[in-house]
Formats: structure tokens, C-alpha cells, sequence
């Protein structure tokens, strides 16, 4: 045992470290202050402000039971509260707890006290929690602060959550180094992973574009899984309650922090965990890609060995160092920073991952090792699984590729192999694509949302594209507005075009994989012109057939989603070539590179790298800045539950405001509601009808295809949508009362796609890692993957 202190001393030492300062921090984080700067004033006439305070003249009312003042929502947990306000009243009031439109608890406050102290317990998590002051006396009413504190633990456990991280990062760095497997690239993926996630480490996050909606979407989940779906279709407590439909849009890798928001850490905590692990993944994808395209067929550049080997071959240390190269500037491009922060596009982000898979996959299948073709299936899947319009463009990428290289496609065991992978992408993804077209069969208003932005309007110039990052405005929006804020490639993208001409599609080489990188090298090309104005969308506009698909896009830039990760690879190609002419691994006499000395390619490399970091820096700082906004996100930032894309709204949808006043069910004249519960997509009630005759029930839930709708013994009211796109139930002719219950449920079909894609999956890695002997090894070789 004391062997065992002493050798570890210092892992000890640093572990109790992080447990302390765990500790510590999260005292801080148990309570919640409110001066009165944070409240929002409805009448400004009848306040004035003093220091950190309002106070509230008495005399006439002419508001609704005498509301004046408004907390900020916050994100209230499940949990047991202690409330204290200090005020100073004239006369008696009372203060209320809401949750958007709903009220959950008044109390009193009495004018012969100065701070008034109850406590609250919270039966679940509230998205838009805020205090209500009410007043309609004579005589004024001084607020001062309200402070909320959790009686039963800490808001949320961010701080534990990061001190298990690093406990945990701490403990696989010994590993990897006692084991011998801690490579120099372990150091290059952390510090690229953490240049590009410096935003993510300030006390406020600031918003993007798509920020609330992405957050909601995870808070959704979670929701729906506390709601008793699985998988998550509607996000019960969206849209003040109504529910909103998130089948449409891709959802599996965002189970990963809904779960963790179920664990209590805080939305902005997953947040900023779920952007570095993206991060993580997007430089280990592109690396892994660039040594299977680099080292050819079986290993290292075309000639021998294994992809994840560790050996001395000049060669293969020159396609490590390469891959390094490339998933650096793939980490760290402009496009990809400004899908991180300025757009918030975290389905895009994700589909980032995927790209470099999908061409790794189609160059084993067409130029390489065709027993690789899982990779293009890999690949296809998170495509498809992180955003659907990601995954049209991966298909684009598919057929531009083997158009380009027809005659290989038609090898025999090319083809089988490309069909496989078609097969096997399709099975394993059942789980969404069944659930994603059945309730695209509902009139939803997505295809009148596309329509709004059309291609001719959004497209950009070559000089944005390759200029460093622009100027970026506060507003949000307006890096969706305004050409100059619009995403690029920035001066890193011309270079690599310019490495990728001079050293690949000039050079006059016959093997496959050169056949692949020149194929690359156009879809580039083709993706960058689409993007501009040089693309005729106007001309095609006028063929409806064509027109109707180029639509879905709305936004041509992000084609460069493909481009990026296609010049990441040509870069590295280039770069290859100016090595292997210094290592003497070809035949050079005629090459024009037989000039470039021995350092010539790390030099290219080298400055290649550095203008990247220019271009961060100043991409970073202008993100940074735009901390002080008022769009600012903090950990207990609430007001999500009320985002929601309206594309997945039903049709006769109209504005967020019907569903604010719509917070209770309606009936038509003649029917008397009573015993009203709702909780999340379940609703009972009782009602009594004085007449015969049709007659209905409006209830505050958004039609979706899935409701049910039963009386007490289980008979069937039939539904439809109402006028403001929500759920009626029609109820019997006959005169009387009754019960209504409804509930949300699954067609069967949206279970057995699930199923399928689950044993799909089992049975591909059961064929291609674990029953082949050398399955296991690689997943033990995966450590070394970084040299």
C-alpha cells in the first residue's frame, strides 16, 4: 500500500485537487440572486428605479389584477426551494411563481415585514420559471431583491460533472503512459481541440443564430424521455406547453446530453461539453480518413502494413504527420468555427464529423481496400442520423464521385461493394427514415418555410468566401441577413486549392487514388462555384422540375460543408507529394518537384498551419466579444421552452402568441369543462353537453399525427386539427357528459424501423470487428491512432 502511495503520489494529489475545488466552486452555485435590474417593468409611467431597486406608486390600476413587474425567466430543477424578497410595502401585496402562462404558487407579502421567507418545492424541471408582483393599492411598494436557494443540493452539478472529466482524463493520461501509447498527436488533438473551444469557457455564452433552438431541442428530449417516449417524438412542454414535433429532425446524437441534462447538469453545461466532444470527433475523423486515403490500399502510401501501425517507415511517419496536418485545419477552418458559435448550427456541426468518413468509404470502395466499405456506410449513417440535409449532400458527394469514376464503380467487386453499403446505410438508419417520412405525410408548414429564403438570395462572392472572417454583427440574425457575415473558407481554403492544382491535378500520375483526389478536387470546385453568384440559380428558377430541388438548400454556402473536408485531403495529398520526393520513396527525375528541398513540405505545412491560427484568432475574439449582449446565455437562462422552428408546425399554425393565450382547453358554446389535468402530451377532463348535435373541444396541444382520444370505457373521439393548428376533439351527437382522455402514441412501424436499425447495427460490428481475429487488436491499436 505504501508502494503504491509513493509511486501515485502526485495522481492522488491531484485527484483530492479537483475533488476539493469541485466542492468549492459549487457552493457558488447552489443560489440564484436577483436585483431589480433583472426585472422587466410593464408599466414604466407608475416605477421608479433606484439603486438595484423599483419602486411601485400606488393609485390607479388599469392592468389585469395590478401586475406591474416581471422577473427574467430562469431554468428552475426539480427540487426544494427557500424564497426570499425584500421589499418594503405600504400596504399589503402578494407575489406569484409562474411557468410561462401557468401559475404554480402565490404568496403574501405583508407590509409590517421587510424580507419575506418561503420555501417552494418543484415536482419538475421548469423552463421559464419567473416572479410575478402584483399590486393594486394606494400606496407605494419597494422592491429591492429576490435570492432563490436550493434546500437539497446544488442547481445544477456542472462542477462535479467537470471534475469527474478531468479525474477521468487525468487517469487515461497515466494509462497511455505507462502503457507506452501517449503519442506527440495526443498533444496536437488537445490543443487544437482547445484553441477552437476557447468560447465555450467564458462565464456567459454568447447566442448565435441557432442557439435556442438546438437548446431546446436537447431540453426537448429530455422531456420526452421524463414524458414516457421512446424514442422522443413530441418535446411535451414547447411552445407554452402545446408540444412540438422533433421526429423531423434528426435527434440520435443528442440523446447524449439530454441524458446528462437528466443527470442535473445544466443546459449551458451540455451544451459547451457536447461542442468539445464534437470537436474531438470532427479532428480524429478527418485524421483517420487522411491515413486511409494516404496510405493507400493496405497501409502506408500504397505499399504495406496497418493503418493504426506503429512503425519507423519514413513514409508512414510522413502520413501521420499529414493526417495530423489535415484534421488541424479541418478543426480549426473558419466554416466549421462559425457553425460552432456564430450559426450554432449543431446539426451541421455534427454532420462535420461524417463527411471525411464518407470520402475515406468511397475511396476504399473505388481506389482502395473494398473490405472498407463499413467506412462509407459509417459515414452515410451520421450523416443521416445528425442533419437531413447533411446527408442529401453526402449522397451528392456519393454520386459525383463514381460519376467521376464510372469505370471503377463497374469492377465487379466495386459495385458489390458500393451496393452493400447502400443496403446496410438504409437499414441501420429505418429508425429514423420510417418515423421521418410518415410524419412528413402530415401538412406541416415546412415546405411553405422553405420557400422563404430562395438560393438566388443568398449566394456569395468569391472574395467572401476566401476572405478571412468579416466583421461580425451583434445581431444574430444578421449572420443569416447579410452577405459579408455569411460563412467561408477563408485565405486557408485558396492556399490549399492553389497546393491542391499545382502539386495533384497537374501532376501527371495514372493510379487510382490520384484518379480519386483529381475527383475530389472537382466536387471541390463545383461546390465552391455553386455557392457564388457565378451559379446560374435565376436561369434554373425558371425550370420548376430542377428549381423545386435546388429550393431545399435555401442557403448555397453550405456546400461548403463539403468542400471544407474535400481540401483538407487535397492539402495533405499536396503536401505528400513534396515529402515523398525528400524521403525518395518515387522516382523524381522528371517530377517538377525535383527542386523542393527536404524541408520544403513541412515548411508549406508548417505556414499552412499558421495562417489557420490567423484566421482563428480574429474569428474567436469578435465571437468573445459579443459576451456582454443581452442575448448572452448564463447557467440558469431559462425562456427555451418557448423557441421552436416553424417548420415542423402544423399547417394551420399561425403565431406563438395564440399558443400563449391558449393555456387551458376550450369548448363550444354549450359545454361546461370541468376536473382539467395536463401533464406533458396527457390530458384528462370530464365534461357535460346541453345539447344534441356536433360539438367539440379545443385542447392546448398541437395536432401531430399520434393523438388519441377516449372517453371512460375506451370508445374513440375522433380529432382534427384546429383553427390555430391545434387539437380538437369532436365529440358524440348525443346529449350528456362524459370523460375525455388523451394520449400520445407510436404506429408500430416506427418501432420496427427502430428495432431493425438497432440489429443491423449489432450484426455489422459482430461481422466486421469481432468475429475477424484481429477485430479486438484494432480496437486496442485505436489509442495509438494519433503518432
Amino acid at each position: 500500500m505504501k508502494n503504491f502511495i509513493y509511486k501515485n503520489a502526485w495522481i492522488i494529489v491531484a485527484v483530492v485537487a479537483m475533488i476539493s475545488l469541485c466542492f468549492l466552486r459549487s457552493r457558488v452555485e447552489d443560489e440564484v440572486y436577483m436585483d431589480m435590474g433583472d426585472f422587466q417593468v410593464e408599466d414604466e409611467e407608475k416605477v421608479d428605479y433606484g439603486n438595484g431597486t423599483v419602486l411601485i406608486h400606488g393609485g390607479d390600476i388599469d392592468r389585469e389584477d395590478g401586475r406591474y413587474v416581471l422577473t427574467e425567466p430562469i431554468r428552475l430543477p426539480k427540487g426544494r426551494y427557500s424564497i426570499e424578497v425584500d421589499h418594503q410595502c405600504g400596504e399589503d401585496s402578494y407575489f406569484t411563481l409562474m411557468d410561462g402562462g401557468y401559475e404554480l404558487a402565490r404568496y403574501p407579502l405583508k407590509a409590517d415585514e421587510l424580507r419575506t421567507t418561503v420555501e417552494y418545492s418543484a415536482s419538475k424541471e421548469y423552463g421559464n420559471f419567473c416572479f410575478a408582483f402584483y399590486y393594486g393599492g394606494d400606496k407605494d411598494i419597494e422592491l429591492k431583491h429576490v435570492e432563490l436557494e436550493c434546500l437539497n443540493g446544488l442547481f445544477y452539478w456542472d462542477s462535479v460533472f467537470l471534475c469527474v472529466l478531468a479525474i477521468l482524463a487525468l487517469l487515461l493520461s497515466v494509462w497511455l503512459y505507462r502503457r507506452n501509447k501517449w503519442r506527440p498527436g495526443w498533444l496536437i488533438l488537445i490543443f487544437m481541440v482547445l484553441s477552437v473551444s476557447v468560447p465555450l469557457f467564458l462565464e456567459k455564452l454568447p447566442s448565435g443564430t441557432d442557439l435556442t433552438f438546438h437548446l431546446m431541442r436537447i431540453e426537448g428530449i429530455k422531456d420526452a424521455l421524463l414524458d414516457g417516449q421512446f424514442p422522443a417524438v413530441i418535446y411535451p412542454d414547447d411552445l407554452n406547453h402545446h408540444g412540438y414535433m422533433g421526429s423531423i429532425y434528426p435527434n440520435l446524437f443528442l440523446y447524449i446530453p439530454a441524458l446528462l441534462r437528466l443527470l442535473g447538469i445544466s443546459t449551458i453545461g451540455v451544451w459547451r461539453f457536447t461542442l468539445i466532444i464534437i470537436s474531438v470527433f470532427t479532428f480524429l475523423s478527418m485524421y483517420y480518413a487522411v491515413c486511409v486515403i494516404l496510405r493507400g490500399e493496405n497501409g502506408a502510401l500504397g505499399n504495406s502494413g496497418n493503418v493504426l501501425a506503429d512503425t519507423a517507415n519514413k513514409g508512414e511517419d510522413l502520413g501521420s504527420a499529414l493526417a495530423l496536418l489535415a484534421a488541424s485545419l479541418y478543426c480549426i477552418a473558419p466554416y466549421r468555427v462559425s457553425d460552432l458559435y456564430f450559426r450554432a448550427t449543431l446539426g451541421e456541426s455534427i454532420a462535420l464529423i461524417f463527411y471525411p468518413l464518407v470520402m475515406a468509404g468511397l475511396y476504399s470502395i473505388l481506389a482502395g481496400d473494398k473490405e472498407k466499405w463499413p467506412l462509407l456506410v459509417l459515414g452515410m449513417s451520421g450523416l443521416i442520423e445528425a442533419h437531413v440535409l447533411s446527408s442529401l449532400f453526402g449522397a451528392g458527394i456519393c454520386v459525383f464521385v463514381c460519376a467521376c469514376m464510372i469505370k471503377e464503380l463497374l469492377q465487379k467487386d466495386a459495385l458489390i461493394a458500393m451496393v452493400k453499403a447502400v443496403l446496410w446505410s438504409v437499414c441501420l438508419n429505418l429508425g429514423f427514415l420510417i418515423p421521418f417520412f410518415y410524419y412528413r405525410t402530415q401538412n406541416l408548414q415546412l415546405d411553405e418555410t422553405i420557400r422563404w429564403s430562395l438560393p438566388e438570395q443568398n449566394v456569395m462572392s468569391l472574395g467572401n468566401i476566401f476572405s478571412t472572417y468579416p466583421r461580425q454583427d451583434s445581431d444574430p440574425w444578421a449572420a443569416a441577413e447579410k452577405p459579408e457575415l455569411r460563412p467561408g473558407l477563408g485565405v486557408v481554403g485558396l492556399c490549399c486549392i492553389v497546393l491542391a492544382l499545382t502539386l495533384i491535378v497537374l501532376r501527371k500520375e495514372k493510379s487510382l487514388r490520384h484518379k480519386y483526389l483529381k475527383s475530389l478536387f472537382a466536387l471541390a470546385v463545383v461546390c465552391i462555384i455553386s455557392s457564388t453568384e457565378l451559379f446560374p440559380y435565376e436561369t434554373l428558377s425558371k425550370v420548376d422540375i430542377i428549381y423545386r430541388q435546388l429550393m431545399l438548400i435555401q442557403h448555397p454556402w453550405r456546400l461548403l460543408s463539403a468542400a471544407l473536408p474535400a481540401l483538407c485531403i487535397l492539402s495533405a495529398a499536396a503536401l505528400m507529394n513534396v515529402g515523398l520526393h525528400a524521403v525518395g520513396q518515387e522516382d523524381t527525375a522528371k517530377s517538377p518537384l525535383n527542386r523542393v528541398d527536404k524541408g520544403g513540405g513541412s515548411i508549406l505545412g508548417v505556414a499552412l498551419l499558421a495562417l489557420a491560427f490567423l484566421c482563428l484568432v480574429p474569428e474567436i475574439d469578435i465571437f468573445i466579444k459579443k459576451e456582454t449582449n443581452d442575448s448572452a446565455l448564463t447557467m440558469v437562462t431559462g425562456g427555451l421552452n418557448d423557441d421552436a422552428n416553424v417548420d415542423y408546425v402544423p399547417h394551420n399554425f399561425t403565431d406563438v402568441a395564440d399558443m400563449e393565450a391558449d393555456s387551458a382547453p376550450l369548448a363550444a358554446e354549450g359545454i361546461e369543462l370541468k376536473d382539467f389535468v395536463k401533464n406533458g402530451t396527457h390530458i384528462a377532463l370530464s365534461y357535460e353537453k346541453s345539447f344534441e348535435g356536433d360539438g367539440w373541444i379545443r385542447l392546448p396541444l398541437l395536432y401531430y399525427y399520434g393523438y388519441r382520444a377516449v372517453d371512460g370505457n375506451g370508445k374513440h373521439f375522433p380529432i382534427a386539427e384546429s383553427e390555430i393548428g391545434t387539437l380538437k376533439v369532436l365529440l358524440p351527437e348525443e346529449k350528456g357528459g362524459g370523460t375525455v382522455s388523451v394520449s400520445f402514441s407510436q404506429p408500430w412501424f416506427n418501432y420496427a424501423g427502430g428495432l431493425i436499425g438497432i440489429l443491423s447495427a449489432l450484426l455489422l460490428i459482430w461481422k466486421k470487428v469481432l468475429k475477424k481475429n484481429s477485430g479486438i487488436e484494432r480496437i486496442d491499436k485505436m489509442c495509438e491512432m494519433i503518432m
